[in-house]
């Protein structure tokens, strides 16, 4: 057997060229298939074009002047699976070059027509403009960060936000830009917790507007009352006062100006707390809550800020 010798070639003084592909000057051409997607049709990178029963290879599709594919694919040929990647240059001209162009994943289906795509790593990144068409699921402990504005169902039909917790529905944005629990009297805005600082509407339609205190108002007929009207009951579920539509009931009648009280804002009023042990204010590097003290809540009024209005006006 002879000695076979390594041969270098500068490209330009040969050219090599077949049906499919040709190797001059200018590099490396493969000839685009008349067929898309067909393994008959791709090129192959391994031995025999099968390993294992697979063969994967760089294909073309629909090439024109005006819109070129170019792909990678890997078929089982046992069972006929596909998985392919396009690279998609949109708008290409003869002669220039279009820098817009995008790239579509498809697996286990015809084209267009994808069942499975999983993405995997330690920080996948989608920069530009990105559109899911057909639904998008996210598992996995660590979430989703999105650094700019999110929008979801700008176009089309139907709802288009739905929020599942263990595969049950849970709340969603309805098509008419309404927020809505799934079923009726199930879910909560805020915990005793984790509460919301302002609320801000211009109608708030409810039955018990609750106190923190136990003290509530409630509609009248919720206390078996005929006449239409709003009745105050205190924490231990009493009757303490009740404004109707044609008399105002109450237990004794005193007035307001002998109360002592503190004068406060508003402002000061929704930072007071008479249990922030019980609020959430962080998380350690864990996970574990961190709770409020004492300290991080407005103080409730000292006893020297307490007076009665009449007294206050008399300068007393």
């Amino acid at each position: 057997m002879g000695v076979v010798t390594r041969q270098s070639w500068d490209g330009s003084d040969i050219t090599i060229v077949s049906g499919t592909v040709s190797i001059d000057s200018g590099g490396v051409t493969i000839a685009a298939p008349s067929t898309a997607y067909s393994t008959s049709y791709s090129y192959k990178f391994t031995p025999n074009a099968t390993i294992a029963g697979t063969s994967w290879g760089v294909f073309a599709r629909n090439a024109d002047t005006n819109n070129r594919y170019l792909g990678l694919q890997n078929i089982v040929t046992t069972n006929s699976k596909n998985a392919w990647i396009e690279f998609i240059a949109t708008g290409k001209t003869s002669g220039a070059v279009d820098v817009n162009g995008s790239i579509s994943i498809y697996c286990d289906g015809a084209v267009n027509n994808t069942s499975s795509v999983t993405l995997t790593g330690d920080s996948i990144t989608l920069t530009g403009s990105t559109t899911i068409t057909s639904g998008l699921t996210i598992q996995g402990s660590g979430g989703v960060t999105i650094n700019y504005a999110m929008v979801v169902g700008a176009s089309g039909s139907g709802d288009p936000l739905l929020i599942q917790v263990g595969g049950t529905n849970k709340c969603r944005f309805d098509n008419n830009g309404d927020l809505r629990p799934e079923t009726d009297n199930t879910q909560h805005v805020g915990v005793p917790s984790k509460r919301f600082a302002y609320m801000t509407a211009l109608s708030f339609n409810t039955t018990d507007v609750a106190l923190d205190n136990g003290w509530s108002l409630t509609e009248s007929y919720r206390l078996g009352i005929t006449e239409p009207g709003v009745g105050l009951v205190d924490d231990a579920g009493q009757l303490v006062a009740f404004f109707g539509r044609d008399k105002t009931y109450l237990k004794t009648l005193a007035l307001v100006d002998d109360l002592p009280h503190a004068l406060t804002t508003l402002d000061q009023r929704i930072h007071m707390d008479p249990t922030p042990e019980v609020r959430v204010k962080g998380y350690q590097s864990d996970g574990a809550p961190i709770y409020k003290t004492g300290a991080d809540v407005e103080p409730f009024p000292a006893a020297k800020d307490i007076n009665t209005t009449r007294r206050r006006k008399a300068g007393v």
